[in-house]
């Protein structure tokens, strides 16, 4: 699995590792929703920070954000950030954000350089 999953009182924290992946995207999703606390989360961390190779596409991040888009109602308030420092990375965690804003979800959505700058948003 190239990935770990971390849950925390209010939330949760996915570490990637290595080449990412749709699949890698999809697996690590539906952990998520089949968490006990799922409903309850507050935030949801996902750190892409040890990520090697990045092999998702624009049409997979619009596949992600459909599918976020029919859970969301269960997490309305629920704060997303997604850590990374890659050019590429970036632009495809914009593109989801983008994608997940044109469908209306009402997540609050940030990109973040670092775990520390993602918990202190995630804590206010």
């Amino acid at each position: 699995m190239p990935y770990d999953f971390h849950s925390e009182d209010c939330g949760i924290i996915i570490n990637f590792h290595g080449t990412f992946c749709f699949k890698d995207n999809n697996e690590a999703t539906v952990e998520l929703y089949m968490h006990p606390n799922f409903c309850e989360l507050k935030y949801i961390i996902w750190d892409f920070s040890d990520v090697s190779e990045m092999n998702m596409t624009g049409t997979e991040t619009d596949s992600a954000s459909m599918m976020d888009k029919e859970v969301s109602s269960r997490l309305p308030n629920t704060k997303v950030a997604l850590i990374t420092q890659d050019t590429l990375t970036k632009e495809l965690c914009a593109n989801y954000i983008a994608q997940c804003q044109n469908r209306n979800l009402k997540w609050k959505f940030l990109i973040a350089a670092t775990i520390e700058e993602a918990r202190i948003w995630t804590d206010s």
